[in-house]
């Protein structure tokens, strides 16, 4: 992997693949006294009905959380302890920023909103499970890239494919 930044990326998305799938499924009370998972209950938030807005802007927030954290906290990651323990206080930083203090505030409840509504602690747990595991898998693959023990591999691979010069439009 070239840089910091595309390592980050790249283990971003497959950190935000895995969280967003435990978002998916985990179901927590929202407002209006309704049953969501956090998956509709973020889509709810984009203004949409249904789960694909919030997949698709969780892998674009997934990727970008992961490329700053190559480029800002890469340099830290020097193992796969080290990697894990920096994933996780990174996960825990984006769950005090996202889920406490601007997903309230998108919503025009007030900053740190969850924890102080009984009815809605379980929404705040349950993100900071999904956002500790963010982080941590970030982490480790972000090492794993970096050091060479994970390799990104054409589904495909290149020495079967035919010759450039054999593709010609019929």
């Amino acid at each position: 992997m070239a840089s910091p930044a595309k390592a980050g990326a790249v283990a971003g998305l497959v950190a935000g693949v895995v969280c967003a799938t435990i978002m998916t499924f985990m179901e927590v009370p929202a407002p209006g006294g309704v049953t969501l998972t956090l998956m509709e209950l973020l889509s709810r938030i984009l203004g949409t009905d249904g789960i694909a807005a919030g997949w698709v802007v969780h892998l674009l927030d997934s990727a970008l959380m992961g490329a700053i954290f190559g480029w800002a906290m890469g340099p830290k990651v020097a193992d796969y302890r080290s990697g894990l323990a920096m994933g996780a206080l990174y996960g825990g930083i984006w769950w005090v920023l996202g889920v406490m203090v601007i997903g309230p505030l998108l919503v025009g409840l007030p900053a740190f909103a969850p924890l102080a509504d009984p009815a809605l602690r379980l929404l705040a747990y349950g993100s900071l499970v999904a956002a500790l595991a963010f982080g941590v898998i970030l982490g480790t693959v972000y090492y794993g890239l970096l050091a060479g023990e994970i390799r990104l591999q054409p589904a495909y691979p290149q020495e079967h494919l035919p010759p450039p010069s054999a593709l010609r439009p019929v």
